[in-house]
């Protein structure tokens, strides 16, 4: 005999990767889409899944200088060498990615200033 009752089903959220940040360092502004991160070294790819033509990249408390991006696919090839001027602080930086780009799941290597260095991976 099947349930009827409103309560059910359920859903189950469980976290797979860990966050770059603590989630006590993120605020979430309700009027706008914006994240501010106090005081953290970050750089954050978003959205994930990436949408459109761009690659958003968010650096926050991140030294200022010239960054190297290297866009490698999931078979390791590199599809895009690039580098960024980052200012002191927080930047916010697009990166445009290649027209005939493959949906799929790639992984972002930056590394900069100061032996700065971040692998990430995302979703096209």
């Amino acid at each position: 005999m099947a349930s009827a009752a409103a309560n059910r089903f359920f859903i189950v959220f469980k976290r797979l990767h860990k966050l770059p940040v603590a989630l006590a360092d993120i605020k979430a502004n309700p009027n706008t889409q914006t994240i501010e991160i106090e005081n953290k070294k970050a750089m954050i790819i978003y959205p994930n899944p990436v949408v459109g033509e761009r690659l958003q990249l968010l650096f926050t408390a991140m030294p200022e200088g010239l960054y190297t991006a290297r866009l490698l696919n999931s078979s390791g090839q590199l599809i895009l060498n690039t580098r960024l001027q980052c200012s002191e602080g927080d930047s916010n930086v697009a990166i445009p990615l290649p027209k005939k780009m493959a949906h799929g799941t790639y992984q972002l290597d930056i590394s900069g200033p100061g032996n700065t260095r971040s692998v990430q991976k995302f979703s096209y």
